[in-house]
Formats: C-alpha cells, sequence, structure tokens
C-alpha cells in the first residue's frame, strides 16, 4: 500500500489560463456593445476562445499536444549568483561572434576528467481534478508502465551502451553520454574518466493534490485521462513543495506528474528551474529542480515515456539556473522561425522525432540535442564527438543566424477586483500606451505614462479616454504628440472613429458609411490615420485618411479589409478575410505583400501593428485553435512573449496581453540585454490606483 502526502486545496489563487489567446478582436464582452466591424471578417470566428475540452481532446487527437503546452517563458527576475547553485559546477566560456559567452554547467570541468555524482528525490503527483479526473504519476500505467518506475528504470538514471556512429561514449545514463559528446576534444573522449551522473537517494511517497475546477480539469481521450493545469500554479507548487519536503540545495528534485501538462502563460510538458528554498530547509544554496510528465505514444507521439524526462536533463545540465545565453536561432524544423536566445539545448529537436532504447525489455524515449557548437555558427565543429552538432547527428550544420530582434521580457499588470480583462492596444516612443480594461461590466479605456519596467519606475495615468456622450470607448493607438486614436458606439450602437488632439475629440466617419472604425495614427506632423469602414452593402473596407483626405484600400480578391496600423513612412499592416480564413498583409498600400504565419495560409493571422523598421506585431491561432503573439521581420518570425500582440514602437516595445488567473492582463514586452536581470525586478507591475478604483 502507497502512503499518500497530501497538500490539500491549491494553495494558490491564480485561476485556469485560457488555453489560447482567445477573442482577440472582440471589444468587451458584457458591456452591451455590438461587435467591432473588423470581427465580420470571414474566418474571424477563429479568434473565438477554444478553451472547450473537446477541442482540446480533438487537438491532441491529432498528435498536437506539444502545440498546446508551447510557450515555456522566461521571466524576468533576480538570477541568484552561479556559486549560490547547491549542486557540482563549472563555468566556463565559448566564443560565439567574436565574444566571450560565459556558461555554468553541472558535474566537474570535463578537462580536469573527474565523476560527479548528483543525488536525486522523485516526487510523484497524484492530482484529484474537480471534474472526477485523477492523474497519478505513481499508479497509473501508460504504455505498460507508470511513470516513477519508467523514471527508475530508463536510461536517464541507468547504464546504456551508448554510441554515437562508431564512436563509444560509454556504457552509461543518458545526460553523461551527452557530456561527453559534447566535450569530446577535452575530456579525452572514450577513454575520458568524465562522468556526470544522476543517483535516486529517495522516492518520496505520492504528493496529493486536489485541483478546484478554477485551476484546471483533466480530459478522456482514448480511454486515458490527461490534466490540464494552469501553468503558472503548476510551477509555484514544485517549488513550494521543494521547501516543503526539506530538500537540502545539493540535490536535485524530479517532480513526476504523469500525462499532466501546464498551460495558459507558462506551457509546458516539463520544465527545468531552481528555487531559494533554504528558509525552509535550513541548508544554504539554490535547489535545481525539474518538472517532467509522462506521456503515451497515442497522446504524445514520438515523446511519449522518457522523451520529456530526457529533454529537461539533458537542459538542466547545460543550464542550471537558466542565466546561459547564446544569439538567437533558427528552428531546424520550421524554416523562418527564429527562438530564443536562451542556451536551451534539447528546444531546437523537439518537433523532431525521438530515438528508442530498449532496457530491461522496455523501450525508452528519447531526444536528441544540440551541442553548444550548434549555437557558435561556427562551420566546423570542434571538440565534439565525430565533429558532430548534435547527439545522434540530426542537424548536419550550425543555425544560421536569425534574430532581427533582441529577445524580448515581458512584464503584466495584473488584473484588480472586479476586472474580468485588460489589454494594452498600442505605444509611443515616450513612454505611453493605450489600452483598456474592464471591470463591473463597464469598458475603461485610458493612456499610462512613465511606462519603463526595466526602470523599475511606477506607471502613471495619463488620462482616461472616452469620448463625450458615447456608451463604450475603445482607445487603439497613442502617437508621439500624445494623440489617441480609436473608435467608439454612440447610444445607439452606431460605430465611429475618433481622435483625440489637443485636448478636444474628434469623430470621423467614412463618408457615407454605416460604421467607422480608426485603428491606427503614426507619428508624422500630419498624422496618417488608418482603419475599416462598413459600406451601405455591408462590406468591409480599409482606409488611410490624410490631411481630410480618405483613401479606401481593398486587397485585391479579399471579402473584407481592415487596415490596423501605419508607419511613419507609410508602410501599413491590416487584416482581410478571404472566404473561410483570416489572413495578413503588410507594406506600401500600393504594393502589399500576404502574410500568413510561417508561409501557412492555414493559419489564421491576424496583424496588429507596424513600427517603422517594418517589424511587423500580431497574432496567430493555428489549425487546432491554439495561438500566441507573434513578430515578423526580415523574413522571419518569432514569440512575442505576449498571448496578444497589439502593438510595437520604435524602441522594439510590444504591448499586448497574458492570459493570468483566468483571463487578459495588460502585459509589455521589453527589448532588453538578454543577461538583463535587475536586482528589483518582477513580472508584475503595478496599475496606477487612480484608474482602478473609479467606482
Amino acid at each position: 500500500m502507497r502512503t499518500i502526502c497530501q497538500i490539500g486545496i491549491f494553495p494558490f489563487t491564480r485561476a485556469l489560463n485560457c488555453l489560447l489567446a482567445c477573442a482577440l478582436l472582440v471589444i468587451a464582452p458584457g458591456v452591451g456593445a455590438q461587435l467591432r466591424f473588423a470581427d465580420r471578417l470571414p474566418g474571424g470566428s477563429h479568434f473565438a476562445a477554444a478553451s472547450e475540452k473537446q477541442a482540446l481532446v480533438d487537438a491532441i487527437g491529432r498528435g498536437e499536444l506539444k502545440q498546446i503546452a508551447k510557450a515555456k517563458s522566461h521571466k524576468p527576475g533576480p538570477l541568484p549568483d552561479p556559486n549560490l547553485l547547491g549542486l557540482p559546477h563549472w563555468t566556463g566560456s565559448q566564443k560565439i561572434k567574436g565574444k566571450d559567452t560565459p556558461f555554468t554547467i553541472i558535474g566537474g570541468d570535463p578537462a580536469a576528467g573527474q565523476t560527479t555524482v548528483i543525488p536525486v528525490v522523485i516526487i510523484p503527483y497524484r492530482f484529484l481534478f474537480a471534474d472526477g479526473g485523477v492523474v497519478d504519476a505513481s499508479t497509473d500505467v501508460v504504455d505498460g508502465v507508470d511513470e516513477v518506475d519508467g523514471i527508475l528504470g530508463s536510461p536517464v538514471l541507468n547504464d546504456y551502451p551508448f554510441t554515437a556512429g562508431s564512436s563509444v561514449l560509454g556504457t552509461t545514463q543518458f545526460g553523461d553520454a551527452y557530456l561527453r559528446a559534447a566535450f569530446w576534444g577535452t575530456d579525452g573522449g572514450s577513454g575520458s574518466s568524465y562522468h556526470t551522473r544522476l543517483q535516486v537517494v529517495g522516492v518520496t511517497p505520492p504528493v496529493e493534490i486536489p485541483v478546484p475546477a478554477s485551476l484546471g480539469f483533466s480530459v478522456t481521450v482514448g480511454g486515458q485521462t490527461v490534466g490540464v493545469i494552469d501553468g503558472g500554479a503548476l510551477l509555484e507548487l514544485t517549488k513550494s513543495v521543494v521547501g516543503a519536503f526539506g530538500i537540502p540545495s545539493p540535490v536535485l528534485t524530479i517532480h513526476a506528474t504523469g500525462q499532466t501538462i501546464g498551460t495558459g502563460a507558462v506551457g509546458f510538458l516539463g520544465y527545468h528551474d531552481w528555487v531559494d528554498a533554504s528558509a525552509q530547509t535550513g541548508v544554504p544554496g539554490v535547489s535545481n529542480l525539474l518538472t517532467v510528465g509522462w506521456f503515451s505514444n497515442t497522446i504524445s507521439p514520438g515523446g511519449n515515456n522518457a522523451a520529456v524526462l530526457g529533454h529537461e536533463v539533458l537542459e538542466w545540465l547545460m543550464n542550471p539556473i537558466a542565466g546561459n545565453v547564446v544569439p538567437g536561432w533558427a528552428d531546424p524544423a520550421k524554416p523562418h522561425l527564429c527562438y530564443s536566445n536562451y542556451f536551451e539545448v534539447a528546444d531546437p529537436l523537439e518537433d523532431l522525432p525521438g530515438h528508442t532504447f530498449k532496457l530491461g525489455g522496455y523501450g525508452y524515449t528519447l531526444p536528441d540535442a544540440v551541442f553548444p557548437a550548434w549555437f557558435s555558427g561556427v562551420n566546423k565543429a570542434r571538440d565534439t564527438v565525430n565533429g558532430w552538432y548534435s547527439l545522434y547527428n540530426t542537424v548536419s550544420a550550425p543555425t544560421q543566424a536569425c534574430p532581427f530582434f533582441e529577445w524580448p521580457i515581458s512584464f503584466y499588470f495584473p488584473n484588480d477586483v472586479g476586472m474580468t480583462e485588460s489589454h494594452l492596444t498600442g505605444a509611443n516612443n515616450h513612454k505611453q500606451v493605450s489600452g483598456y480594461f474592464v471591470q463591473y461590466g463597464e469598458l475603461v479605456s485610458f493612456v499610462l505614462g512613465n511606462v519603463d519596467p526595466l526602470a523599475g519606475v511606477p506607471a502613471t495615468l495619463d488620462m482616461i479616454v472616452s469620448v463625450p456622450g458615447a456608451s463604450v470607448t475603445v482607445a487603439r493607438r497613442v502617437n508621439d504628440a500624445g494623440q489617441v486614436a480609436g473608435l467608439y458606439f454612440d447610444p445607439i450602437g452606431i460605430e465611429h472613429g475618433f481622435l483625440f488632439s489637443g485636448g478636444q475629440y474628434a469623430s470621423i466617419d467614412y463618408p457615407g458609411a454605416l460604421g467607422t472604425e480608426v485603428l491606427g495614427i503614426n507619428d508624422q506632423n500630419v498624422p496618417t490615420l488608418v482603419g475599416d469602414y462598413v459600406d451601405a452593402s455591408g462590406a468591409v473596407h480599409g482606409f488611410t485618411l490624410k490631411a481630410g483626405v480618405f483613401t479606401t484600400i481593398d486587397v485585391p480578391g479579399a471579402v473584407g479589409t481592415a487596415i490596423w496600423d501605419v508607419n511613419d513612412t507609410n508602410q501599413v499592416a491590416g487584416r482581410f478575410g478571404n472566404g473561410s480564413q483570416v489572413r495578413s498583409f503588410s507594406g506600401n498600400p500600393g504594393r502589399l505583400s500576404i502574410l500568413d504565419y510561417l508561409g501557412n495560409p492555414a493559419f489564421t493571422t491576424a496583424a496588429s501593428s507596424i513600427n517603422a523598421a517594418g517589424i511587423v506585431a500580431g497574432n496567430e491561432v493555428d489549425a487546432a485553435g491554439f495561438g500566441s503573439g507573434f513578430l515578423f521581420g526580415a523574413g522571419n518570425f518569432m514569440a512575442a512573449h505576449l498571448d496578444e500582440a497589439n502593438g510595437i514602437n520604435e524602441a522594439d516595445s510590444i504591448v499586448g496581453s497574458l492570459f493570468v488567473g483566468g483571463g487578459p492582463a495588460a502585459a509589455i514586452a521589453m527589448r532588453a540585454d538578454p543577461l538583463y536581470f535587475a536586482p528589483s525586478a518582477s513580472t508584475t507591475l503595478v496599475l496606477p490606483q487612480a484608474l482602478l478604483h473609479r467606482h
């Protein structure tokens, strides 16, 4: 009989985050306003929230589990001094683009040829969902084995005769084989005594966690139960368990969560992290932890059983405190997709099938992972086994220079009491942002000033945006002159554009239109405004407005066009309908280029903003119904680190929202040095009290 350690009700207040960027175009549910005209583009329904369980079941059934939990995000916060890491580690550097780039890696220096043993405690979880579903990592049999027994029997913790082509890496553990291969020329190759091994010193009783409906639910796929839990809450839970169990920092904890995914603002199948639990354990030092799911091959094809465990073990070994950085890299499986500059060795190949290793009569799936040399861009790998760029030689060349944009760090304003959603919609170059929130059923638009999270200063309320006599006002953009453009509904529900300038509101209506929206404004002395209007037949057209002159812009062959933004060189970005899908475009009005996410028209692609450099911010939703914010520039895409990306300025600050606590929360992602972690930095910001407490 197994002993169960019960933690009790989830000690967190965050509600279950939405599964995707939802309702990107609907202005304010519950405030009595009709949908904006831009929502009427055919295919607009793709932006509706796909949070129903059946949508999740269908996506998993299509083998798209990784797409559901694809948004592991690195939040700002103080990084620990590597010297405080409780586990054995070494520091070094590699030269990338002529610059020495430092790193911290678990174990000993390969050149010293020593063996390091890391003690490990395995902590299984038993999740009891409010809907009756149960996921138990210690008893659920998944493809013939439960997770605890699978971890204990896997090549991650047991010896296996690993090879790389004809090169013998040794009869050893998976992580050790990777390290020996990565530093082959430094550690002495096959005859080296360099090893970094894991040794299990304990397995705790299952930690039983009742999961309220506000934090998660379960679904059944092919007779198997899959748990879905708010990713942020799950991350906090595992950190707290380290301290609650009093596990000291010289011990690695592996948190086994079974067929459970974390989703929402932080999505994952597994992750590696650190926590300072010294106050609870009484032992100085920063602790490392791994949280790993264990999935059936029918749930996660090619990423089943030990795949997540192997993935996280390799990334933890090579980046234990998430402080190692490299240049942004291109995804080998997805051309024109740029990824982060975090030194994550398994992420570049995670969309490719793993390899099967038989041990004890069971087939374990383990991933390939790139070596440090792959990130450097050096055309000939040195010091790696066989001169390879990855453990299984999946990639034959280093990553190409990819980033057009320095990786952003995201911050958000937590929603206040009674607030169901909040969004930032635009940002100028003077630290002002526009946006709106819905609180107690009322939509409130605003302009904030002094918004500079990296400086750690409080934002100010510059103005409440409210067109006199309007039932609803939505602020869409604020330019460098402090002019605010947007849309409003009059008392009888007719939609109009507006411009606030010189202390006055002016209504903007396309001549003869049934309704008009102003969605963007640039910084020219005589600014250009853009938006859309509905003609007498009900068709939606885009327009520009300059010095009182309207110009209609339609994408050829489209059944509806909306211009969402314009930069100072008069390049525009917007959306159009093709009869079944929302797609996007950018460029000069006379020479528009179609913009489909990753070049795939099956995606719903919603461009929202364009800055002077021509970088487009927008939102994508895949065929499974899951979406996030993106950036596009120099022919490449990258994640915006926001669930909803609505605006981008010339300093490359991106504004939008993150799904936190069950709804969208206003957020900003700042272009920053990848090593920037201010001593007092936080993921959260504070909205001015004068804005929040108006009721």
